[in-house]
């Protein structure tokens, strides 16, 4: 739109001929020199601004080469649909004049129509003469923008991390936990919508954009256990916000350590897990080594407190069975449970007759697409001792069966969920919290891994072992980690007085503790923490707990002779690392390494508080054994270790200072 296209036009009060008078008038007030309150700079055409409120208009640095006092107009244009086209249809009049160089501002009018594009010009006046309109020339554009009064859809709201709590329900449950992420994924089908925000308990958490209100997905990090409110709200290109939706959830405890040392004696301590029997479920059994579970095959089953494995990264389970019967509906050996499928499923398959490993592609009740299934050829006898394995590898993507020692069969998947429920032993849960496909046998030896080769030959130790050696008559069986016994070397000595009964004495020149395999996935969120007490301060660095690996370690936990105080460090032999805290010998101090893997950091607690932030990559996972006192060539830590404790999830500084406050005075 240019001068020709107003000149026609009937402003109240505004001489829009475009006449202008003998001399130099006042300079053109260029694009870049306008803006709107709601809505920023002056934009093109291709570029039209939304915005949610008429609000003002700005002309700013108006000048006149002469020096004269100018004053500014404004006009608007758009097409009311009256066959009169897109012309102007208002004016604000000239302002009153100021000294050249000045700003200028005017209230658009409130009855600018909705979801109509409007172009906006200004131009000049000196007293004598008006400068042309800001549209005019090759560098010349009108601003563009539509108002947009509506307010968008709020966001639905989904996790299969943390599903939506329902009180109502008897059997509401608690899911994993506090530092453990949850993806929640937010949509609506309103496509004006550019993007959500969200909050958890009223504190700001965020905002992502999307195009058209397709779904995104935040993480989202309970700090401590509870009851959380997720809000989450949509907003257009104008900036309007929806009405919040609110999820709620039920947050548990975090997992207990991975692993433990008390360091009282050799034997490394196994961290606390358990699984309830119920219905028809009964211990006491004689098992393939011990005791077994036996189950009727009608509501026997098992419980976790928790999830034991990421079902959407390397895992496997290894269980020891026996059918007394083959049933006409499938039997689940072991399961765990998301809101409406299971993440994994190891069971007798009743169509094939056949041993079988399976994994859900979706977590939803109205998604049918079919699970990713494999079935063994190998013959199931009933009253035979059999030993499976099932078996994701997340980084060659396959699924994998096993049936005593023996792949009977594999196929290509990527599991694209992780399901956060409790695993259940001898049957799988439906949506309603009752046990289906119960097994009809003797269950023995049941182990979790997150790692995904046959576990009877390598990897790391299980993160949870049911050995089901508990007698007749038990109400719960031990679903403890598997922790190694770290081994003692050179100028090591155990007895010590220390902040938890006994300690590790290290003599600072050869002392120190060897668990013999790893603990920890390396790339992924992990956390390791220990008392200390330095006898000196060593003039090298010196280690409390690492990680070896063939590229360096993937973890150091240690004294930093350079700085005087305490590190925490990433992977490789040079990685960066977290420093903070003033070491002072003879002082127990409590020290806690936490790696980030999705924030991508790594954060050192001191005596409970954060004292220290690094950048950190992920690496390649670590694959040596856990060293405690050593790296295995040097640093060694001259002093007293206690406590030193493993988590394969993230410690939350919430749990940095309770762990920090529930020691004994010493």
């Amino acid at each position: 739109m240019g001068a020709v296209a107003l000149a026609g036009a009937l402003l109240v009060g505004v001489n829009v001929s475009g006449a202008v008078a003998a001399g130099v008038g006042p300079d053109q007030i260029r694009p870049g020199q306008l803006r709107l309150e709601y809505g920023g700079a002056c934009a093109p055409a291709d570029d039209a601004a939304w915005i949610r409120s008429p609000g003002q208009v700005h002309a700013d640095g108006v000048t006149d080469p002469d020096g004269d006092q100018v004053a500014v107009e404004f006009a608007a244009a758009w097409d009311a649909g009256d066959g009169a086209g897109d012309v102007v249809r208002w004016g604000s009049g000239l302002s009153t004049s100021k000294r050249s160089g000045s700003s200028f501002s005017v209230r658009l009018p409130e009855e600018l129509p909705a979801d109509t594009p409007v172009r906006l010009i200004a131009r000049s006046h000196d007293g004598e003469s008006y400068s042309p309109w800001s549209d005019t020339g090759d560098e010349g554009h009108a601003c563009h923008f539509t108002l947009d009064t509506g307010v968008p859809a709020a966001p639905t709201v989904f996790s299969a991390d943390y599903p939506e709590s329902n009180p109502a329900s008897p059997i509401d449950p608690w899911h994993q936990g506090a530092g453990h992420y949850g993806e929640f994924t937010l949509s609506t089908s309103d496509e004006d919508v550019i993007g959500y925000s969200w909050q958890l308990n009223g504190r700001p958490g965020g905002e992502i954009a999307t195009s058209g209100g397709e779904p995104r997905t935040v993480l989202v990090l309970p700090e401590s256990p509870g009851i959380y409110s997720f809000y989450a709200q949509s907003f257009d290109r104008a900036g309007n916000m929806s009405p919040p939706t609110v999820y709620q959830i039920r947050v548990a405890l975090g997992a207990p350590p991975r692993a433990g040392w008390a360091l009282e004696d050799e034997a490394g301590a196994a961290s606390e897990r358990w699984a309830a029997l119920h219905g028809g479920a009964t211990a006491g059994a004689e098992g393939v080594s011990g005791s077994a579970l036996e189950l009727d095959g009608v509501d026997g089953h098992a419980v976790t407190e928790r999830a034991l494995v990421d079902t959407n990264r390397s895992f496997s389970l290894s269980a020891w069975v026996r059918l007394d019967q083959k049933p006409t509906n499938n039997a689940v050996v072991a399961s765990q449970s998301g809101v409406h499928r299971s993440g994994f499923e190891l069971y007798y398959s009743a169509d094939d007759d056949s041993w079988a490993f399976r994994q859900h592609l979706a977590d939803r009740a109205d998604d049918d697409r079919a699970a990713v299934a494999l079935a063994s050829d190998v013959a199931v006898v009933e009253g035979e001792w059999t030993r499976l394995v099932g078996a994701y590898d997340a980084e060659q993507g396959e699924l994998r069966l096993f049936v005593d020692g023996e792949l009977a069969a594999g196929a290509p998947h990527r599991a694209e969920w992780n399901a956060r429920g409790p695993v259940w032993i001898g049957a799988a849960a439906a949506a309603d919290g009752e046990p289906v496909a119960a097994f009809p046998g003797l269950i023995d030896e049941v182990r979790f891994f997150d790692h995904p080769t046959d576990p009877a030959t390598e990897g790391r130790p299980a993160v949870a072992y049911l050995g089901l050696d508990e007698p007749a008559g038990a109400q719960r069986v031990s679903a403890a980690a598997e922790v190694p016994a770290a081994q003692v070397h050179g100028g090591a000595e155990f007895g010590v007085p220390a902040v938890h009964g006994e300690g590790l004495r290290l003599d600072g020149v050869s002392g120190y503790a060897n668990a013999g395999t790893p603990v920890l996935d390396t790339r992924w969120h992990f956390a390791v923490a220990a008392w200390v007490r330095l006898d000196e301060l060593p003039a090298e660095d010196a280690v409390v707990a690492t990680q070896a690996g063939r590229d360096g370690p993937g973890f150091r936990l240690f004294y930093a002779a350079e700085q005087g105080g305490w590190a925490f460090g990433g992977p490789g032999a040079e990685g960066a690392a977290a420093v903070g805290g003033t070491a002072e010998p003879d002082e127990w101090t409590f020290l806690v390494g936490v790696q980030d893997a999705y924030a991508g950091t790594l954060t050192l607690y001191v005596n409970g508080d954060p004292v220290g932030t690094a950048p950190t990559e992920r690496a390649v996972n670590a694959d040596g054994p856990l060293l405690l006192g050593s790296d295995g060539a040097g640093a060694f830590f001259p002093g007293v270790l206690d406590d030193v404790r493993l988590w394969d999830r993230i410690v939350t500084a919430q749990d940095a200072r309770q762990l920090y406050h529930r020691a004994p005075a010493t």
